[in-house]
């Protein structure tokens, strides 16, 4: 597996941005690679997920590349008030710049992944479907979506329109993914596949079902599941490679372990292990 740490200066946030891409070694110009955009939530950036999950193993079992942009608590939206378009920076800029620095990854929508948590899941969501013709799968994880029931003074009032816009266009907003799947269903375009997990603890899972419910009324295929856990890295340890198992990446393992042997024995098992949340 290989890794890359690398900074450009980005035309969308006219400033020095960096990144993260892990690629496996077999890709090749005959062999190109699957490509998944992954996004971290508030407060994180483009190291959460390396630090706190197997992105390095999950690149070579599905032998697809990572890469893990910083999100910077933007939501992944173009701010109205300053300009600053992290909509497009995603969807757009970070696409095309790797592509054409490291030319082995496919430029096929169906070989082209987002997800992300929490804000991430929110901003894989908005942007998976707005740039519906670049990401053929959306996989948003325990995402957090904010409308204008979220705002209860005049400075909450500031920061949702920051980042969304005004709060009375919300519902033919860019930023409302309601608005966005009823579009796109309208639009006759082609659907990318959709998957959503959320844990079953989380506060979030209640904005989650409830956007479930939407497309199962609105007719938008996708698929819904929960898990054990709550707003926290064992969920999305486990969600993840379920995620790409809906993507139907998996490669077949071919690899034999040279060490591998049956020593099983009652007398030396270890109680059950729980990772502790």
């Amino acid at each position: 597996m290989a890794w890359f740490q690398l900074t450009y200066f980005s035309q969308c946030l006219s400033r020095i941005v960096p990144l993260n891409v892990l690629i496996p070694q077999s890709a090749g110009p005959e062999q190109p690679c699957r490509t998944l955009y992954l996004l971290n939530g508030y407060r994180g950036d483009h190291t959460d997920w390396l630090l706190n999950t197997d992105v390095n193993g999950m690149s070579g079992a599905y032998r697809c590349a990572i890469v893990m942009p910083s999100g910077e608590n933007s939501s992944y939206t173009d701010h109205t008030h300053s300009g600053v378009k992290y909509g497009e920076f995603i969807s757009r800029e970070v696409v095309e710049v790797t592509r054409r620095l490291f030319p082995v990854l496919s430029r096929k929508r169906e070989d082209t992944a987002i997800a992300g948590l929490s804000m991430g899941g929110y901003g894989a969501l908005r942007n998976g479907l707005l740039y519906h013709d670049t990401f053929g799968f959306v996989l948003p994880l325990s995402f957090g979506m904010m409308g204008p029931e979220s705002v209860t003074d005049e400075a909450s009032k500031i920061r949702f329109e920051a980042r969304y816009g005004p709060m009375e266009k919300w519902d033919e907003s860019s930023c409302n993914p309601r608005f966005l799947a009823k579009s796109l269903m309208e639009s006759g375009a082609a659907l990318p596949k959709l998957y959503i997990a959320c844990g079953w603890n989380d506060r979030l899972c209640v904005t989650n079902r409830e956007y479930h419910c939407y497309l199962e009324e609105l007719g938008f295929p996708h698929t819904y599941e929960e898990g054990p856990g709550s707003h926290e890295w064992s969920t999305w340890r486990w969600a993840l490679p379920r995620a790409l198992d809906f993507c139907g990446w998996k490669t077949p393992d071919t690899f034999v372990n040279p060490m591998y042997v049956e020593m099983r024995d009652e007398r030396f098992v270890g109680a059950p292990w729980k990772e502790e949340g």
